[in-house]
């Protein structure tokens, strides 16, 4: 489980996030984003 906080395009057009999981995990790193590996779960309504 974690946190993305940020998202970047490189110049070959491929998107990134960068991810922190929880709880107080490892620092933040920049992960090319794939959506068959990260799901992206609604920040509201749950």
């Amino acid at each position: 489980m974690g946190r993305i906080n940020a998202w970047w395009t490189d110049g070959a057009g491929e998107l990134w996030c960068r991810l922190r999981t929880l709880p107080g995990g490892a620092c933040p790193q920049w992960l090319r984003y794939d959506p068959e590996s990260i799901l992206l779960l609604p920040s509201t309504g749950l």
